[in-house]
């Protein structure tokens, strides 16, 4: 008997930690917000169709980037830099693209569209 009232004490305990934890998070991102979110897509000048192996990031040393797809989506959350900048990682592949460095309007929340030139 002793044994199964421990154990539901720990339950207790292991939700009452999990309920306080979500309530944190609610509140912090009610005071603060959620990070950004920048979603958009990257096209040739030339031609106009999607580029894909083209690198997005806010700050090279930071870690958060992301590669676009077939289509030349992207999506890059969690930062709150005013810059993003675009380089082609796959040389050759898809053709050779200039590095492209845009500033960022944080009230637009539209998808962004970019536009690279061949080098």
């Amino acid at each position: 008997m002793k044994q199964i009232a421990l154990k539901g004490r720990l339950v207790l305990r292991r939700i009452l930690t999990g309920l306080s934890l979500g309530l944190v998070a609610l509140v912090f991102q009610a005071c603060y917000g959620s990070p950004p979110a920048y979603r958009g897509t990257v096209k040739n000048a030339d031609t106009g169709k999607p580029i894909s192996g083209i690198k997005v990031y806010a700050d090279e040393y930071d870690g958060y980037y992301d590669i676009t797809d077939n289509q030349g989506r992207f999506l890059l959350y969690g930062f709150y830099d005013t810059t993003l900048q675009f380089r082609d990682v796959d040389g050759s592949k898809n053709g050779e693209f200039q590095d492209k460095t845009i500033t960022l309007d944080l009230k637009e929340k539209g998808p962004l569209t970019v536009v690279l030139n061949n080098k």
